[in-house]
């Protein structure tokens, strides 16, 4: 029977509906989102792809867009209208009060913005040269002025960088620019801009104001245009361009040998004498990159006074030391950080906080007052906020301005803002962290004053990691004009993909929202490509993004990820190998091409072995390295080998003792006891696991110390209360991680309190995803009930009374078991589950009906599967099974269960199902083709009866792009050319198919599922998730 609480009136209408409209994955909580297509929209496939694409563009460099606005105010002496950017044929057409004023490729190169740019200067100076700057203002650049501007910026602090600027404004707004200014003023800019710490991307003025004097330097031939291109190239992403760049720089230039070579070059050429205040920044910029973490101590320390943040080290005679660098404290306290994420050195090592406000001040009216020590406490937006309203540096712009020099300083304000937003193991919420947030930062009540739109948006962050999700404040902050940039907008999407599933329409809109919003810095596209491969399911557009991010920039940390999206073995192999890549980088090339070869290329494997181990030794404190070490050796299950090399570098970290200059961060060597936790958990030893030394395992751990903690705690038959007080410990901290409910669940499940664990899905408040019941409640199902039927079935009972299986998602713990070759118990879960109710869920029904139908085939045979089925499913029912029996590979049941010559609704929906599956059914007989082949031998201009001849080849597939259709059936045409070009192995064009599937099948929550899961079926793009590979994470049950 069909099931005790079916209302078969209620499923009829239900079906004979358009559409199920989605809700959020948050326990039914509506939330709006706009969609290209309604759903009784007229249009064709054509049109729609168009449409589609047009979403997906990402604006020019915003940088580029501020420098045609600086330019026109340089050169005319007034503002251009608002800058907008339009994609027309080809190209981006830049417009300022309608007229065209640039033009640019899509996705420009540093050197095609620089070019578009001088065909502004070009247009702005006009046919008589009325700008050519050396013409103007030679009397007011003297040799005196001359001597004061290069002593200022050859000193390179920011604040005499600043006060060099002041001076060059104040001379070309008396009496206009010269050459010589120009290039001074590129220089002072180019230098200011590559030392900000700008993750937030708040200091985009600056760069666009940098780039407009590069500009005019080109056009002017500087004297140092050539080295003030290639450090704004280096400041702003273009990295690959900058190393080109330098082949026509002298070997002797530091700047060149920072872009190209490694940091004993750079400590070589001081030595020698070429010991410029730029060059020793660019050392110890380039030894921070480099992880060269004791070198880079020692320097420190010969560069600062005891009294600063750096502990007093002894420096050995014959070691380099450069002397005192503290007017450059704070940018080189911004070069550390990336150190400090990583735990490569203390969190309180160098901070910036300290210069932040001392350095404003020193330029501020405020400068002569002293810092009271009740201004010492006040919170570092308000008290920054207090120096900006002060400056009096530049109050008139002209070439520079107070607004510039408060951008320099709020870049590093605002990434001080996102450390404290950061989360070290990707889940670990404080309780008190909004008070935390504003007792440091401040609770800015003012939209006028400073950080009021970064505290705003941290807030909101934090209410949405607390369980409390309002799409007009999160998602308010990615479309909103602000004085921040991309990053923290991609933290408002990341908070967004929490509650939505990859591919469901509300992600779909989001993300339209952020393509409007940020451009096309090559920072941003490495992010847009892992959005688009991950939660858009838009494989196509993750490739185009990542291959032209990777060209762009192919040495920073980013990279790794991409390419090993792309696939990109070879990539990989030689970042793994090439030492001017940091150590932490190249382990990780190594681990991420383990996962791309896995474990069958035995030669190609244990050289990636080798080579890790060598990185550990070449790097021993470096606790990257050594994660990356252990995951690759886990894999292989060389536990062994991995607790001597953990145990070893322990030993090591101990025999340093707790001198500045030698000690490992205590962070570090909590992060390697963590390891041998769990190298000990899984090579079973349980015992010696929950006996390491300072190992305890906290809620600030990562999932899998906490798992193989909990582990140990099992195995070793301990205290089983101990287990489920830590589980609770641990998910009430990381509630937003599925693995931390996953563990909860289990500890549940294990105990056997099984409605417990159903409430506890049923009411978590973000979305749990598909792939998080294969990675996380599967290995927790499985080892918690070690498969006892009996067990798993009250388990699933007590999911079904919680009503938690309402969506697909419950049949990928079952398709878990099946890919794991456990098909008997996939199919007794969907068994167990199809006699509980599924009132208000019945198409839901049809689908785990045909995916059990399936397993059971496997088991008992096709004969005895059919009955089951037939005793399932009633008749009047049969018709809409056509979708889910394509969807799950059970195409026999489109002849076998489904009437032979279906009528009324759907019936044409049928027979297009079945055409399409020709080429993949074993035993069609002769009579069921006769009937095919009568079928489609009529005339008929209903579009799927056109979509359904087209799977056959008796009519040109192609032309229906240009039929007019409903947007539900170009969506089912999506889907069906998708399905034939993927089993006739073009995977490009069946991602192209399938995702205009996806976005057009709004607010349909059966189709949606349906796409997603055959987008993801795409081995080429998303090779973790065929069915062909062991799926799932087994680290839960071991």
């Amino acid at each position: 029977m069909f099931g005790h609480s079916i209302s078969q009136r209620k499923f009829a209408a239900l079906l004979s509906a358009s559409m199920i409209f989605l809700t959020s994955c948050s326990g039914g909580k509506q939330v709006r989102f706009t969609s290209l297509f309604k759903d009784d929209d007229e249009t064709t496939a054509a049109t729609a792809i168009a449409k589609i694409e047009k979403t997906y563009r990402i604006k020019p460099d915003r940088r580029y867009l501020i420098a045609l606005s600086d330019l026109a105010y340089i050169l005319q002496g007034k503002r251009i209208g608002k800058v907008e950017a339009d994609f027309v044929e080809g190209k981006w057409q830049i417009r300022a009060e309608r007229i065209v004023i640039s033009e640019i490729e899509d996705n420009p190169t540093f050197d095609q913005i620089c070019n578009s740019l001088l065909t502004f200067v070009h247009k702005l100076e006009g046919k008589e040269g009325a700008y050519w700057l050396p013409e103007k203002g030679k009397s007011a650049y003297t040799e005196e002025l001359n001597e004061k501007v290069k002593v200022l910026i050859s000193d390179y602090s920011p604040n005499s960088l600043i006060n060099a600027l002041a001076l060059l404004n104040d001379k070309w707004r008396a009496q206009g620019g010269t050459q010589r200014s120009v290039d001074h003023l590129a220089t002072a800019l180019t230098s200011l801009f590559f030392q900000t710490n700008d993750k937030a991307g708040a200091a985009d003025d600056l760069g666009g104001r940098a780039l407009a004097f590069v500009v005019l330097g080109k056009r002017y031939a500087t004297e140092h245009a050539l080295s003030n291109s290639i450090r704004l190239a280096e400041a702003m992403g273009y990295h690959a361009e900058a190393s080109r760049l330098c082949w026509d720089l002298s070997k002797e230039n530091p700047l060149r040998m920072y872009v190209m070579y490694q940091a004993e070059t750079l400590g070589s050429a001081i030595i020698q004498g070429i010991d410029s205040n730029e060059t020793k920044f660019l050392y110890i910029k380039k030894l921070a990159q480099s992880e060269k973490i004791d070198e880079l101590k020692r320097i420190l320390a010969s560069a600062f006074p005891p009294n600063t943040t750096v502990a007093k080290i002894d420096i050995p005679a014959n070691e380099l030391a450069i002397g005192n660098l503290k007017p450059l404290a704070l940018p080189i306290a911004g070069c550390l950080q990336p150190l400090k994420d990583s735990s490569l050195l203390p969190a309180d090592f160098f901070e910036a906080e300290i210069y932040l406000a001392d350095n404003l001040r020193s330029i501020s009216k405020l400068k002569d007052e002293g810092e009271s020590a009740a201004e010492a406490e006040d919170p570092l937006f308000e008290k920054l906020g207090t120096y900006v309203n002060a400056l009096d540096v530049c109050d008139k712009d002209k070439v520079f301005s107070n607004a510039l020099i408060a951008s320099f300083y709020r870049s590093f304000a605002y990434s001080e803002g996102l450390n404290e937003l950061y989360l070290p193991n990707g889940s670990y919420v404080k309780k008190d962290a909004a008070e935390a947030f504003k007792k440091q930062f401040g609770d800015v009540k003012n939209k006028k004053e400073f950080g009021y739109e970064f505290e705003k948006f941290a807030q909101n962050i934090i209410d949405s990691r607390n369980g409390n999700y309002h799409v007009s404040e999160v998602l308010g902050h990615v479309a909103a004009e602000n004085d921040f940039g991309a990053v923290p907008r991609f933290i408002a999407l990341d908070e967004t993909a929490r509650w939505f599933a990859p591919g469901e329409f509300k992600i779909l809109s989001a993300g339209k929202t952020l393509f409007a919003n940020v451009d096309s810095r090559p920072s941003s596209r490495f992010y847009l490509s892992n959005f688009a491969h991950d939660e858009l399911l838009h494989p196509l557009l993750g490739v185009t993004l990542g291959e032209s991010a990777l060209k762009a920039s192919p040495d920073v940390p980013e990279t790794v990820e991409v390419a090993k999206q792309l696939s990109n073995r070879e990539f990989l192999r030689q970042m793994s190998v090439n030492k001017t890549y940091a150590p932490s980088q190249r382990a990780n090339a190594l681990s991420s091409l383990f996962d791309l070869i896995g474990v069958r290329e035995t030669g190609v494997r244990d050289d990636i072995v080798a080579k890790a181990r060598q990185l550990v030794d070449e790097n021993p404190s470096n606790i990257v390295v050594l994660q990356h070490y252990v995951n690759i050796a886990t894999k292989l299950g060389l536990q062994i080998d991995a607790i001597a090399v953990t145990q070893s570098w322990l030993a090591t970290a101990s025999a340093r003792g707790t001198k500045a200059e030698e000690a490992y961060p205590e962070k570090a060597i909590f992060k390697a006891k963590e390891l041998l936790v769990s190298l000990y958990a899984k090579n079973g030893q349980p015992e010696k696991a929950l006996e390491v030394p300072g190992g305890k395992i906290v809620p600030e751990s990562s999932h899998d110390a906490a798992v193989s903690y909990i582990n140990s705690i099992l195995a070793a038959k301990k205290d089983p209360q101990s287990a489920s007080m830590f589980a609770d410990l641990y998910y009430d901290s990381n509630r937003i991680s599925p693995r931390a409910l996953a563990l909860k669940t289990r500890i549940l499940w294990h105990n056997k309190a099984y409605d417990k664990a159903a409430m506890l899905l049923r009411e978590y408040p973000w979305c749990i995803k598909v792939e998080n019941w294969r990675d996380d409640l599967y290995p927790a199902f499985r080892a918690a009930l070690q498969e006892s039927p009996n067990e798993m079935s009250s388990a699933v009972r007590a999911l079904a009374k919680e009503n938690f299986v309402e969506s697909s998602n419950f049949g990928e713990l079952a398709k878990s078991f099946a890919n794991h070759g456990k098909v008997d118990v996939a199919f007794s879960l969907l068994d167990s589950m199809l006699k509980t109710s599924f009132s208000g869920n019945e198409l839901n029904f049809l689908n785990l009906a045909t995916q059990a139908y399936v397993y059971l085939r496997e088991i008992k045979g096709e004969k005895a599967a059919l009955q089951w089925v037939q005793d399932k499913v009633p008749p009047q029912f049969y018709t809409p099974t056509a979708m889910y029996a394509v969807q799950n590979g059970a195409f026999d049941l489109l002849w076998k269960l489904l009437p032979r010559q279906p009528e009324g609704v759907g019936s044409e929906y049928v027979w297009m199902a079945r055409a399409a599956t020709v080429p993949l059914q074993k035993e069609l007989s002769p009579e069921d083709n006769k009937l095919l082949i009568a079928h489609y031998s009529k005339i008929d201009l209903d579009p799927m009866f056109l979509i359904g001849k087209s799977m056959l080849g008796a009519t040109d597939a192609n032309k229906l792009l240009d039929v007019h259709m409903n947007v539900r059936e170009i969506g089912d045409l999506a889907y069906y050319m998708g399905f034939r070009d993927a089993h006739m192995g073009d995977q490009p064009k069946a991602a192209e198919w399938y995702h205009l599937a996806l976005e057009t099948g709004v607010n349909k929550a059966s189709e949606t599922a349906r796409n997603a899961e055959a987008i993801r079926q795409l081995h080429q793009y998303y090779p973790e998730w065929s069915t062909n590979s062991v799926v799932g994470n087994e680290s839960n049950s071991k």
